[in-house]
Parts: structure tokens; sequence; C-alpha cells
């Protein structure tokens, strides 16, 4: 399938549509990186995941199986480590912890991400970036997100500059 357009369109798979059995590393790793892959140069390799354990950043796996929460929990590091720290993410993580379920974090940042990306690529309306009454763990949340789906969106124009794109 052609990348411009496997990218509109783009879809995360919810909370409740993560392989919640158990994947083994290299399954998790393959999981994630077909589900990114629309999102052009967005991967996450082996020693990733292992550092990403060792540093804290998730849980350690189950009997060597990796569950729902944590890689939903690594789909958000892998697309957001472009813009951001890994301790800033991890902030991220404690903030989140404190507010919201993963399952409610996780496909509130889904849906978010995927309707500025769609507004980005000439797909949909504005969307609404920042609601009234928004509290400010919803403010920084969705600063990530605008700030990610930009660069995803850069990296995608660029790398089509001069296929249909540009030319």
């Amino acid at each position: 399938m052609d990348e411009q357009i496997s990218l509109h369109g783009f879809r995360l798979p919810r909370y409740e549509e993560l392989p919640d059995f158990g994947l083994y590393l290299e399954q998790t790793i393959t999981y994630i990186n077909q589900v990114l892959a629309p999102l052009g140069r967005v991967s996450i390799t082996p020693s990733m995941l292992s550092n990403y354990v060792k540093q804290g950043y998730i849980d350690r796996p189950v009997k060597k199986q990796y569950f729902a929460d944590q890689i939903g929990y690594l789909i958000f590091l892998t697309i957001n480590k472009q813009v951001l720290s890994l301790d800033h993410i991890r902030k991220l993580f404690d903030m989140q912890k404190r507010t919201y379920s993963a399952q409610a974090a996780y496909d509130s940042f889904c849906l978010r991400f995927e309707s500025v990306l769609a507004y980005l690529l000439g797909d949909c309306e504005t969307p609404e970036l920042y609601p009234d009454g928004a509290t400010f763990e919803q403010h920084v949340l969705q600063s990530v997100i605008v700030s990610t789906a930009h660069i995803v969106f850069l990296n995608w124009c660029l790398e089509h500059y001069g296929d249909e794109l540009g030319s």
C-alpha cells in the first residue's frame, strides 16, 4: 500500500483492541511497528524496549510477555519520543497515572492524535484543541499531541516531496 494513502485515515488501535494475551519481545516489536508503519520513521527496536523496561518507563514483562497496558504505553512513548525527552515522557506518565486510567488516557490520546493528524492532512475540519474548562493536564497532553502530529506531518510531507505532493 502506498504510504501517502495509508497516512490518510490513520487510526491507532483502541485500548480494548490491543493484544492482552501476552506478546513476547519480538512479537511486541513487530506489532507496534506494524501499527506505526504509516507514520514513517516512527518505530521501536528490541534494545529500545529493553532499555525502557530497565529505566522504569514501562513495567517489566510478566513471564517475558507484554500486555495491553505496556503496549499502550509503548505506542505512546514511541510516537512522542520524537518531540519529548524520555524524562518528560515519564512526567507525562506520572501525570496520567494521577489523573486517568491507562485505558482512558490511551484512548483519549489516540482520538486526539488522529484528529489533529487528519486536520493537518486536510481530511477534516479544525479539531477543538483546547476546550473551555480543560485542566492543566489536558492542556499539556494536547500540546504534546499537536507538536507530535506536526512532526509526523512534516516528515511525511518532506519524504513525499516530489512524489504526488510537490510535482
